[in-house]
């Protein structure tokens, strides 16, 4: 799975829980607000992987394109 793809999913999840807390709004149901936080969660989990995955992407990117350069010089330079 890819960053997009991930990206994708926080997206989705962010909108449904959104909807999800409309409802709580409207029905005052905790089963319906630990839903829409557990949705939240969620969402929060795959952004956070999705922006790990995309570091570890333009890492791989840059290592290719200079491939006597280190972790240390990548950083600092």
């Amino acid at each position: 799975m890819n960053s997009s793809t991930l990206f994708g999913i926080s997206t989705l999840a962010y909108i449904l829980a959104m909807i999800i807390y409309i409802t709580y709004l409207a029905f005052r149901n905790s089963q319906v607000g630990i839903a829409a936080t557990t949705v939240t969660i969620a969402g929060f989990i795959s952004q956070t992987l999705a922006i790990i995955s995309r570091w570890a992407e333009s890492y791989t990117q840059w290592v290719m394109f200079n491939p006597e350069s280190s972790f240390i010089l990548s950083v600092f330079s």
